[in-house]
């Protein structure tokens, strides 16, 4: 039977669980700052509910749910509005709990229900890799939210047919160990799109060694986490008509982890007909912790901490699966403790996808992208996307060896950067093709390169200046350069890609930083209504971002073009000629603009290929020869 774990819903618990879906450390700093809560953010309340009489209840395939119905709030000035309530449906299976003989098995599509599914209630996230990631986590965790402009149910005069609209399904980040649809909930992700005449799915899918165990072989070659985004994928497709979407037009948003997933999605064989158009955010199937082998260790040394031989047994590689199966949730939760929370390279996941021949076909981007069929694409990223890597408080839970401490903040410098790009370079992960002499010197080839571009300025002891510069670093091989990549590929080959840069910062939250610093999961407060950075008072400036960002996304979910408000500027699309200047939008209030190749956006991509193409060294930053 499958078994619900609770958790104690501290104080302390929620800060922790705030650290992990961020891995931001600065969380905790932030939070705890005199900010005065957001007004404009919703909250979510058994009071959504207008009424008894306004529950609706819609028939899927596999039988009828009941719902809720809700003021919105819209983000959104009131002429671009075009719904004030939406119907919200909350904890829908889209497939059979994968639990005991269903545990590290690809997902099975629901079985039927007889009377009407209660929808009311948030699903419990699947199991995260530490405990206070989510309180009340549950393995039956397979299930998705639909909010849809209200009412449902066509009107008796039956115009049925302008209930087609749009279809928006967003995949939560967490670098494949943590998250849930708890995080974006349901407030404000439908008073910002919803409001537009856009249905929204979020989705919950297999985290950490249940959703991405493997041991390298064909019994067990992984990736369960993206059967299960394919299986609430295929759910849409054949149920999404009945909440008044369009299952011919369903863009996939993801964010972090999530954009990866997309980028992966949007090229897999087994799911790039399954929608039309793609948002990713913060992520490419190119960056380095997102698509690597590294996962059969975590998957080995778990398989070993609950005792079922890790590489496998005696009677072969399906007993480890079998074995697993047969161990209690909170045995298998107690195995995943003893597992650091993250690796101590560019790979920093212990769990993510991997080539497996059949999902992800190939590691040559290249090649899947020329056998995809193109969709409009929207790809972003912040400026400081790594800031969560190279600052943290000395509480805090991460562990990856980048990470400074307050006390040491104060005498980081020019020498404690040039010794950490050593020592990335000449790391397991990223030297792992370059052994031997020859390997040995195009390493200290790179090294030289890259002290010369982020480090070799004239002297100063301003230790923020250094850290700056440690963390743009950081940010352009973990985030930035990979996306481009992909950006730029897809471009080449047909794609259209609508790129930007998201570099706004509330002025009282720049205050608590040690310098101005956009970091990973920084648009989310103006995207999703959800201020993971610690709660601030908006000021003109953050309501027109976010009116900017709500509309940008909106027309390009309904209409595959990101048009900015009110028409003010146009948002070009990425340039196919990889020789011009990347063109993106920069989005930075007062002066947001479409901008051709910023400066530093544009030398940065120039020096990545340049180092790529003179030391034959593509490994570093995912790029791939294709990009030379």
């Amino acid at each position: 039977m499958a078994k619900k774990v609770l958790l104690p819903n501290s104080p302390d618990g929620l800060l922790l669980l705030l650290f992990l879906i961020l891995h931001v450390s600065l969380i905790k700093f932030a939070a705890s700052t005199a900010f005065a809560p957001i007004e404009e953010f919703s909250t979510e309340s058994e009071d959504d509910e207008l009424s008894a009489s306004a529950s609706p209840i819609v028939a899927t395939k596999n039988g009828q749910i009941r719902g809720f119905r809700r003021q919105l709030d819209p983000a959104l000035d009131a002429d671009k509005v075009l719904f004030d309530q939406a119907d919200i449906f909350l904890g829908i299976p889209f497939a059979q709990p994968p639990v005991d003989g269903l545990r590290l098995e690809r997902p099975l599509p629901p079985r039927n229900w007889t009377g009407i599914f209660d929808a009311t209630a948030m699903p419990s996230p699947c199991m995260p890799q530490l405990l206070f990631a989510a309180p009340n986590f549950d393995e039956n965790c397979l299930q998705l939210n639909v909010m849809s402009p209200a009412p449902v149910v066509p009107s008796a005069a039956g115009d049925s047919a302008a209930r087609h609209f749009p279809v928006l399904v967003f995949i939560h980040g967490g670098a494949f160990i943590i998250g849930g649809t708890f995080v974006e909930g349901y407030a404000n992700i439908s008073n910002n799109f919803v409001a537009q005449g856009i249905v929204v799915v979020t989705v919950q899918y297999r985290l950490n060694f249940l959703g991405f165990f493997t041991d390298g072989t064909d019994q067990n070659p992984g990736n369960l986490g993206l059967w299960d985004q394919r299986q609430a994928l295929l759910w849409v497709r054949e149920n999404i008509a009945a909440f008044g979407g369009d299952p011919n037009r369903v863009t996939v948003w993801g964010q972090s982890a999530g954009a990866a997933s997309t980028s992966i999605l949007a090229l897999s064989p087994q799911t790039r007909d399954l929608f039309h158009q793609a948002i990713q955010m913060s992520g490419s199937a190119l960056c380095p912790w997102a698509v690597n082998d590294l996962v059969r260790d975590g998957s080995d040394r778990t398989a070993k901490a609950m005792g079922c031989g890790g590489g496998g047994g005696t009677n072969g590689e399906q007993n480890v699966r079998d074995c697993v199966k047969r161990v209690e949730l909170e045995d298998l939760m107690d195995a995943i403790q003893k597992l650091d929370l993250i690796r101590l390279d560019l790979a920093m996941t212990r769990f993510n996808p991997r080539v497996d021949g059949e999902f992800v076909p190939s590691a040559n981007l290249s090649l899947l992208i020329r056998t995809a069929p193109p969709k409009p694409t929207m790809m972003g990223f912040t400026p400081h996307e790594a800031f969560f890597l190279t600052t943290h408080s000395p509480n805090s839970l991460l562990t990856f060896n980048s990470a400074l401490t307050v006390t040491n903040l104060n005498t980081f410098g020019h020498e404690q950067l040039v010794k950490f790009i050593q020592k990335i370079i000449h790391s397991e992960q990223i030297g792992r093709n370059a052994n031997g002499r020859e390997g040995e010197k195009r390493k200290r080839a790179i090294v030289e390169e890259l002290i010369k571009f982020y480090a070799d300025e004239t002297p100063t002891n301003d230790t923020m200046h250094w850290l700056k510069q440690y963390t743009l670093f950081l940010s352009d091989v973990l985030f930035i350069m990979p996306i481009l990549a992909e950006a730029r590929l897809k471009s080449a080959l047909g794609w259209p890609v609508f790129l930007h840069q998201f570099d706004h910062l509330n002025k009282g939250h720049a205050k608590l930083l040690p310098f101005r610093a956009v970091a990973h999961t920084a648009e989310y407060a103006f995207t999703l209504g959800v201020p993971l950075l610690g709660n601030f008072e908006l000021d003109e400036d953050d309501r027109r971002v976010r009116a900017e960002m709500v509309h940008a996304y909106g027309s390009f979910v309904k209409n595959g073009v990101p048009n900015m408000l009110n028409g003010e500027r146009d948002w070009p699309p990425l340039g196919t000629d990889r020789r011009q200047p990347v063109r993106l939008v920069n989005i930075k209030r007062p002066n947001t603009v479409a901008e051709t190749g910023p400066r530093d956006v544009a030398q940065k991509e120039a020096f990545w290929r340049r180092l790529s193409t003179l030391k034959g060294y593509t490994e570093v930053a995912g790029f791939p020869k294709e990009m030379a």
